[in-house]
């Protein structure tokens, strides 16, 4: 009796043998099956003996479900018979089982008898037809596949829904590298040229929209050119945008005319000075630069090109004495060269044949070559001026955005004793003129024209960004050679405005981050 000894356990799972063991059988009879309602049903068609129909009898009392009604029967075979006639075609072995549902339903006593044996046979029946209609669409697909010059007929509904068939492009159409000779004709193969071209004439639209209301909206127009200009269009554009014509359009005609005489006046007053002893040496320096401007291009190698680009860096070389002429700035004329007279012209500038141009568009393509010329390096002055501190500043600027974005790189230049002065020169000097093809500088151009001081403080950013695009390149040699020859002859030559476009998008984003914040600049 020690009061911390537990009590046994109960096993209360146990039974006691003189309890009543619970019946699993149960009083209520158990529901018949499908198979055992048709077993009782279809008894007669096999031998089933008496201990069988004793053992089911109890399952015939069950309420049998009620008949189908024959309207019901009806109705299903018409909708069976509509189906194969819309399919257009009705196969002999369905329209025996429609006659055998005929006669079933004739006899309305034997369906009663046997409902089940009924909803069975058709069942069986309608898996048939839709296994034979699905073999014969199956059939007519390989017909068609195999014989694809067959058009497919439509019926009246497809047709109307479809009179202007859907044309997708092709997914072996691959863009071609070459370089493309207008903005909004990129050569490239397959359905897809249709689509650019569509776009390229809804561009157009819209520049001729603005070109051709009363008064020029200037910043519509360098939001529509900061994507690129069309080449049908670009001339005008760019008068504009470099403010050599009037936003007025009524204006602008007159004041094309007047600026042309003028320079006319001006070729007549100073050009002949060119041999004096003052100016003998500025003239000089450019005979020499001249030949050198876009070897690779044959029409500037033409004598007629040269005597205009003479005329043209003479006359500004006498007009600013401040800065006088400097190397480099010959390349500055040959995109408005190229500009302007492509819009006299119906052929490619590489094969056009100036000696066959009357002489009169060839003096107007000269004169608005002056005036854009001296209106853009009107905004960079400070980089021809002696010394050229306005090109050492934004050497200094560039390297600072190059630290602030990539300084591994800059690190690795330090590392090997590269400055930024061996290369960027250049860059700065002559715009990019002499880093890329002629058609992407001109691509280029679009969108520094149409920036606020785009050749003053947006082209810092677009030099960074053109370096940022040779990084990795750069940083994975490791010799002060190599990486120099490397910076002054970048593999660019096979560049199209793909490439271009990734360098003004990371230029704009530079821009973004640091114009607005001066303080990395000091």
């Amino acid at each position: 009796n020690n009061p911390w000894t537990m009590p046994p356990k109960k096993s209360f799972w146990k039974r006691k043998a003189n309890e009543k063991q619970f019946s699993v059988t149960s009083s209520r009879g158990k529901k018949s099956s499908s198979f055992e309602q048709f077993d009782a049903s279809v008894s007669d068609a096999w031998s089933v003996d008496e201990d069988t129909m004793a053992t089911n009898s109890h399952k015939q009392k069950q309420i049998q479900p009620p008949p189908k009604n024959n309207t019901t029967l009806l109705q299903l075979q018409q909708r069976q018979e509509i189906k194969q006639e819309n399919n257009g075609s009705i196969i002999a072995s369905s329209s025996a089982t429609r006659e055998r549902n005929n006669t079933q339903s004739t006899t309305p006593s034997t369906v009663s008898n046997t409902p089940h044996q009924t909803q069975l046979q058709q069942q069986h029946e309608d898996k048939e037809v839709h296994q034979q209609q699905h073999e014969q669409r199956q059939q007519c697909e390989k017909q068609e596949s195999s014989s694809p010059s067959t058009p497919k007929k439509k019926s009246p509904s497809q047709h109307s829904l479809s009179m202007s068939p859907r044309k997708t492009p092709s997914r072996n159409a691959r863009k071609d590298v070459t370089q493309p000779e207008t903005f909004d004709s990129i050569t490239r193969s397959g359905s897809g040229t249709e689509a650019i071209k569509s776009r390229g004439e809804l561009r157009i639209g819209k520049f001729e929209k603005v070109l051709n209301s009363g008064n020029v909206n200037l910043d519509i127009l360098k939001n529509l050119s900061w994507s690129g200009v069309p080449s049908q269009v670009r001339a005008m554009v760019w008068r504009l945008l470099c403010g050599y014509l009037p936003a007025n359009e009524k204006r602008r005609q007159t004041t094309l005319e007047r600026k042309r005489e003028e320079y006319k006046d001006l070729v007549a007053q100073y050009y002949g000075t060119r041999l004096d002893p003052e100016n003998e040496k500025t003239f000089h320096q450019i005979v020499i630069d001249v030949p050198r401007t876009c070897p690779a291009i044959e029409t500037f190698q033409q004598r007629t090109v040269q005597e205009i680009l003479e005329r043209v860096l003479y006359l500004w070389a006498v007009r600013h004495p401040g800065s006088g002429y400097v190397q480099g700035i010959n390349d500055l004329v040959t995109p408005f060269f190229v500009v302007f007279l492509e819009e006299c012209i119906d052929c490619d500038f590489g094969d056009c044949d100036c000696t066959t141009i009357p002489r009169v568009l060839l003096d107007d393509v000269e004169a608005d070559c002056f005036w854009c010329v001296s209106r853009l390096l009107d905004g960079i002055q400070d980089n021809y001026t002696p010394g050229q501190h306005g090109i050492h500043d934004k050497i200094a600027a560039l390297e600072d955005i190059t630290r602030r974005v990539n300084g591994k790189l800059v690190s690795h230049f330090e590392e090997y004793n590269i400055s930024f002065l061996q290369f960027s020169f250049r860059w700065i000097n002559c715009l990019l003129m002499r880093e890329m093809p002629l058609r992407c500088t001109i691509r280029l151009w679009d969108t520094c024209l149409a920036e606020t001081e785009g050749f003053a403080s947006f082209h810092v950013y677009v030099c960074a960004a053109f370096l940022e695009m040779f990084s990795q390149h750069l940083l994975s040699l490791n010799d002060f050679q190599d990486i120099l020859c490397a910076l002054q002859n970048l593999p660019t030559t096979t560049w199209t405005y793909e490439e271009l476009e990734v360098v003004l998008a990371k230029a704009f984003m530079f821009k973004t981050m640091f114009h607005n914040a001066q303080s990395h600049l000091k």
